[in-house]
């Protein structure tokens, strides 16, 4: 299950289940099965946040083995990224690097987008949300074509993200955010 209500099932305490089912997964050969054990229970561990370097060593194991797990690679740079790690955005980096694969879903580059928007990595952001699709014509997610623009914005290209801000004005005219970096833009600054 994605949420529990309780901290124990069946007398033992949940992370603890689920760290375990996570160590589990590592034997699997299957790259699907490690990416979606490890997602999960690492979620659960990141409840609890006394857990969270433990959530760290167990993505570390799960890369270790399977090195290209894209989901693991994602989630493994934010929370790094939000214990403060200094490498936490070197594998994520790479992975931009790597030739475009058709295994690693468009959500997940939309997720790894606002990874790296989180650490201010704008030109990094722009290229995920890229490869997410957020670029498209056809994309409609205001909260990503927001994010989407605030990285164009910082990385210099307030034009195209004034853009992109019009366009999600158009979809969601009642998203205050939105309107707001849309008139910050048209105002002449690049802080939206």
């Amino acid at each position: 299950r994605d949420t529990f209500d309780d901290d124990a099932l069946f007398g033992e305490w949940i992370a603890d289940q689920v760290a375990r089912v996570a160590r589990l997964s590592l034997e699997s050969d299957d790259l699907g099965d490690v990416d979606s054990a490890v997602f999960f229970c690492v979620k659960h561990l990141l409840r609890h946040g006394a857990r969270s370097t433990e959530a760290v060593s167990l993505m570390d194991a799960a890369l270790r083995r399977h090195p290209r797990a894209a989901t693991v690679r994602v989630f493994r740079a934010l929370t790094a990224h939000e214990l403060g790690q200094p490498n936490a955005f070197d594998d994520l980096s790479a992975m931009l690097r790597e030739p475009q694969e058709s295994h690693v879903p468009q959500w997940l580059w939309q997720v790894a987008g606002e990874v790296f928007l989180r650490g201010q990595r704008w030109v990094d952001a722009v290229t995920a949300f890229r490869r997410g699709g957020v670029d498209a014509s056809t994309f409609d997610d205001i909260q990503w074509l927001n994010q989407y623009a605030v990285s164009l914005a910082r990385s210099g290209a307030s034009d195209a993200a004034r853009s992109v801000l019009e366009r999600a004005v158009f979809l969601g005219p009642d998203e205050a955010i939105v309107r707001h970096n849309l008139d910050v833009l048209r105002g002449g600054l690049d802080e939206a």
